[in-house]
Order: structure tokens, then C-alpha cells, then sequence
């Protein structure tokens, strides 16, 4: 679940700042990539998972300033 958050605060009139917050991965839930399907790596390596398809948790800041 990726989530994103943004306030705009008007210094002047037209003048104008963004903060954005954005969140990639935002419950931090582990996707799995598929298991090692060669026999041959090895003792105990068969069916192995070794890696997750996407990132752990990535948070992200921004500011804009609009004039």
C-alpha cells in the first residue's frame, strides 16, 4: 500500500508552499520472490526464497514553492 500526504501553506497571495509526504510500501509487508527452482546448487538450495520482489519501507519528503 503505497500513501501520499500533502498540505499547502499560503505565505502571500501568490505565493504559495507544498510539504508532500510520501509513503512506498507504507505497512511494510514483505513480497516474496519465487523460490530457487535448480536442483543442482546444491545441498538444501532447492525451493529456497533468497530476495523479495519489491523494497522494504521507502519514505520520501518534498517541498515546492509555487510563486
Amino acid at each position: 500500500m503505497d500513501l501520499s500526504a500533502h498540505k499547502f501553506f499560503n505565505i502571500t497571495e501568490q505565493v504559495r508552499l507544498e510539504f508532500r509526504g510520501e509513503f512506498f510500501n507504507a505497512l511494510n509487508h514483505a513480497v516474496f520472490s519465487q523460490p530457487d527452482a535448480f536442483i543442482t546448487d546444491g545441498p538444501g538450495a532447492a525451493g529456497v526464497i533468497t530476495s523479495t520482489v519489491i523494497p522494504q519501507r521507502q519514505i520520501q519528503f518534498a517541498l515546492k514553492l509555487q510563486f
